[in-house]
């Protein structure tokens, strides 16, 4: 009975830093930047740019046509040396037969913008986690979840799904209920994006209405957000097209690690940026290496319980012989 009981123990902890500490404890969402129904005082928080309709009971990005921008940019800078990030979007469509594109996106930029990338300016100067749908370079690596940086330097394009500007991504599973039809008002199938930053690192995750765990996406390194940037959402259609919702969207203060001090600059690893597999980071490969390593400490945990537990079941040890030994 005591084995169990210390297993359990030891790999508890092990099982749960996988998963993202969310909601962080006892911490509540910022007022300045919280977006949940009734949407009653979002004009005093955000803007609204190009596309967007917003109302009391919807937020939405894009309509069902082509060729829409839409983005909504918060009034104030983000002003946190480390947070969290959560929106929750929906991705509907009229035309249920039809393919659907191109994604949206959640940003933390230098300046506000409108523009044809993800529905902001594809010259932006700051960090984008973007959902693209539709695949544009037959990889078939979509639904994919991507973070994607730039300088300002060369512009960013949904045409070649963001690789050019692309640090890490993956590949989104279990979305064949995610875009839904738009008249069907009883389907509420959305996809949860969660981003936490802390200077030097970031980590995506998301899930899906019906998933009761976050799904580790992506984590990179050497990544600072200077405090001074803009928290945006936004989403664009091209030649096929999308109604693209904003249901929630909730900011979290989280505490700094002191011994990585914040930048007043962006910086990222720039070659991972120009598209090199090295700056790539999926969710298999996490995964991989998360169960090897697991699986390796467990049989370390258990050899280790067996010989201060069970020593007489180790050939020879002096514990076993005196077992063997028969007295008459």
């Amino acid at each position: 009975q005591r084995i169990p009981l210390l297993l359990a123990l030891v790999l508890f902890p092990c099982l749960a830093a996988l998963s993202p500490q969310y909601p962080p404890e006892n911490r509540y969402p910022l007022d300045r930047f919280l977006l949940v129904k009734p949407y009653t005082r979002w004009a005093n928080k955000f803007q609204s740019l190009g596309s967007v309709i917003a109302t009391m009971s919807e937020i939405r990005l894009t309509s069902d046509a082509k060729g829409m921008t839409g983005a909504l940019w918060s009034k104030q800078t983000i002003g946190l040396d480390a947070f969290s990030v959560e929106a929750r979007l929906r991705v509907a469509s009229t035309r249920s037969s039809t393919l659907v594109a191109d994604g949206f996106g959640i940003w933390f930029t230098e300046r506000t913008s409108l523009g044809a990338s993800y529905g902001i300016s594809p010259s932006f100067t700051g960090f984008g986690v973007v959902f693209d749908i539709y695949d544009n370079t037959n990889s078939r690596r979509t639904p994919l979840l991507g973070l994607v940086a730039s300088n300002g330097t060369s512009p960013l394009s949904s045409d070649d799904n963001g690789q050019s500007h692309m640090l890490a991504s993956c590949r989104v599973y279990d979305t064949g209920n995610l875009i839904r039809d738009a008249n069907n008002h009883n389907t509420h199938e959305s996809i949860a994006v969660h981003i936490e930053y802390a200077p030097g690192k970031i980590g995506v995750y998301y899930k899906m209405d019906n998933d009761r765990d976050w799904q580790h996406c992506i984590t990179h390194e050497n990544v600072f957000i200077p405090n001074y940037f803009f928290l945006g959402v936004s989403a664009s259609t091209g030649d096929f097209t999308a109604q693209q919702e904003l249901i929630s969207l909730k900011v979290f203060d989280l505490p700094v690690d002191l011994t990585v001090k914040a930048r007043d600059r962006m910086h990222f690893d720039q070659r991972a940026a120009a598209g090199e597999s090295g700056g790539k980071t999926t969710t298999e490969s996490n995964r991989v290496v998360s169960l090897l390593f697991f699986s390796l400490a467990f049989f370390a945990v258990v050899g280790a319980l067996v010989i201060i537990l069970k020593p007489d079941l180790l050939p020879g040890t002096q514990a076993s012989i005196d077992k063997q030994k028969r007295f008459y």
